[in-house]
């Protein structure tokens, strides 16, 4: 994905195609699923930037991608995976304790939680740390 993915509203990409509720559950699900990681992207930026926190993207050279990095000036940071359903959880899982495991003991010391943010779903956290939260526990 290029830096400047997530920039436009979510709802105009989805006019744009013609996106109706029955196409984007049915036979578009995976066109509803950018959409809402496009929404949970611009909700994570627009809660990094009062604390001039930046956001972005990771993909590395072995094919391990995770949804956002989001990251403070004082290099603090939080590591999040975006999954439309919650049958989907375990894999996001999967890819942000990959990036943990890669990453030197001093760079995690700096994670503040991993995250994988669904459509809808309490706060709880797994048995591996992952904490799992809902687009709605973001705030506004």
């Amino acid at each position: 994905r290029a830096a400047s993915d997530h920039r436009a509203e979510p709802a105009v990409a989805g006019a744009a195609r013609g996106a109706t509720p029955w196409r984007l559950l049915g036979a578009e699900i995976e066109l509803a699923g950018l959409l809402f990681e496009s929404q949970v992207i611009r909700s994570l930026r627009g809660c990094a930037q009062p604390h001039r926190g930046s956001g972005r993207f990771y993909r590395d050279n072995k094919g391990l991608e995770v949804g956002a990095i989001v990251e403070r000036p004082d290099g603090r940071w939080i590591a999040a995976e975006v999954k439309l359903g919650h049958n989907r959880v375990d894999e996001g899982a999967r890819s942000l304790l990959a990036l943990h495991a890669k990453l030197s003991p001093e760079v995690n010391a700096a994670c503040g939680d991993l995250l994988v943010i669904v459509a809808d779903s309490p706060t709880y956290r797994r048995e591996d740390g992952v904490l799992v939260t809902s687009i709605a526990a973001l705030g506004p």
